[in-house]
């Protein structure tokens, strides 16, 4: 049998309501063990979804499944399995017997995937079959799970699960050296489940970057579906709008382009599969920061040059660039994570990934600046961080601090009085830090009734901003004038004493 790479696939919570997409169980509680249990090198699953529970869905006659869902609890990002299996078979069964012992015999079930599995972010996620099922609307259905894995995955993986008291319709075992062949007991926890037919693919959603973000230099572009169980994609990408496609009826999730700095991308992902092809799939847009810019996604902790006095950590478990990001339990009085020293010019933006738990609305950010890493004052207003696990993106306008230098504080804190909320913090982008700013070597001499300015140009520069000011102390409070790459001198009209400054662009 051909083995594709197929991915499961996030589908949007509206498509619950949708005839070609079945639920089963609405419970919020979350753990590691079913379908695929990633803190083991090996793993297997069986459970049991009886005909009344399937006809209670909204699924009343035979029909053929193309496709199930799971809903993955918190964000993970590119956690991936190699060697996955799912089995597919008709019971008569409504449970497993409580007192009895489960095996992970496949004997008279169809394989309906062999492959690799990634899942992605958070919300409901969908496996297409390889080979469809058919199911004959009267009995119900048993599903296993085979992971041979065989490489630990680090993150966090959990799914939604519902009780099936009295019954117990779940059964499932864990190793590491080898694949658990031996029978266990079976409980009354079983995953969340969509059972998927024959429909069209809706619009894929965006991974990262977000879209209007920022992606650092070197990612992988990631997307997942919007639901319809897609079995391949169109990728276009450019720096033009509608960008060219470059890679037609791929089945992975991710594009690794070359991307260069300050550069403006537009990508678009078109998914299909047997029952259609998405005709609406929007494109986005996302920008790479300058060369010399802020850019910490926490790969090394602490970061280099950032102060930690508010008790910050690293985690490998949710990160939204890279293998790692930031988080804290976030207090009442507020808890300091503050960048180095950064020269802030007119329209810099800070930007940064945050995401919590809390969905009341008490876990918040704020921004704070300082010119000495103490005396700390607030920029604009707080901003919660209630999104129910997902990435948000937030972005603060620094121009009311330019043109001067700052440390720039963020600060996670508990907006309520409950219990603290954990808040993770993942790729900051901001300015350069101060002191980075290349300075060509500088003449000036007098030429009429002005003065010229010469400099060499320096290699990689897109450009020149040129300061003049009455006084040193002045230097920045009037807008600069801006040149291009080839620039390298300007004359500038003015009498008496002038102080100048020339700095380049990246």
């Amino acid at each position: 049998m051909k083995k594709w790479m197929f991915i499961l696939f996030f589908t949007l919570i509206t498509l619950g309501m949708r005839a070609e997409v079945y639920q089963i169980g609405e419970g919020t509680s979350s753990f590691n063990q079913a379908p695929v249990n990633g803190n083991n090198h090996y793993s297997w699953s069986k459970m049991i979804f009886t005909a009344a529970e399937i006809h209670a869905a909204g699924l009343s006659a035979a029909s053929t499944l193309t496709g199930i869902g799971f809903y993955v609890h918190y964000p993970v990002s590119n956690c991936g399995f190699s060697n996955q299996f799912v089995f597919v078979r008709h019971t008569g069964a409504t449970s497993y017997p409580a007192a009895g012992t489960v095996y992970p015999d496949d004997t008279g079930f169809s394989l309906v995937y062999s492959g690799d599995v990634t899942f992605q972010d958070a919300g409901w996620q969908q496996l297409a079959f390889t080979q469809p099922f058919t199911w004959d609307g009267d009995q119900g259905i048993e599903i296993l799970w085979k992971n041979y894995l065989a490489t630990s995955q680090g993150q966090d993986l959990r799914f939604r699960y519902s009780y099936t008291d009295p019954d117990y319709k779940l059964a499932y075992s864990g190793a590491d050296g080898s694949f658990p062949e031996s029978g266990v007991a079976p409980n009354n926890r079983r995953p969340n489940i969509q059972l998927v037919t024959a429909m069209a693919p809706s619009p894929a959603v965006a991974v990262y970057p977000v879209d209007g973000g920022c992606a650092l230099g070197g990612s992988r572009l990631a997307w997942k579906s919007g639901g319809g169980c897609p079995t391949d994609y169109d990728v276009h990408f450019g720096t033009v709008n509608p960008p060219p496609l470059v890679n037609s009826g791929q089945t992975y999730t991710w594009h690794q382009p070359e991307l260069e700095a300050g550069e403006t991308y537009y990508w678009q992902i078109v998914p299909s599969n047997p029952y259609g092809t998405v005709s609406n799939q929007p494109v986005w847009n996302f920008r790479v920061p300058e060369t010399g810019q802020l850019c910490e996604s926490f790969e090394i902790w602490p970061p280099p040059d950032w102060s930690n006095p508010g008790s910050w950590n690293d985690s490998v478990a949710y990160p939204y660039h890279g293998n790692f990001c930031a988080y804290v339990s976030a207090n009442e009085t507020g808890n300091f994570l503050t960048t180095p020293l950064l020269h802030i010019s007119e329209g810099d933006k800070l930007e940064l990934m945050a995401r919590s738990s809390d969905t009341s609305g008490i876990a918040q950010i704020r921004i704070k600046y300082s010119i000495g890493d103490s005396n700390w004052e607030q920029l604009g207003d707080a901003v919660s961080v209630a999104t129910g696990n997902a990435w948000q993106h937030f972005q603060f306008d620094l121009s009311s601090l330019a043109p001067h230098n700052y440390h720039l504080g963020i600060e996670a804190f508990n907006a309520g009085s409950g219990s603290n909320p954990l808040i993770w913090l993942d790729q900051v982008v901001g300015p350069r830090p101060a002191g980075q700013f290349p300075a060509p070597e500088l003449c000036i001499s007098r030429e009429g009734d002005g003065f010229r300015l010469e400099w060499a140009l320096l290699d990689g520069a897109s450009g020149y901003r040129v300061y003049s000011a009455g006084e040193p102390a002045s230097l920045g409070q009037d807008p600069p004038v801006q040149l291009g790459a080839g620039s390298s001198s300007l004359w500038v009209q003015g009498a008496g004493r002038r102080f100048f400054r020339v700095t380049a662009l990246y």
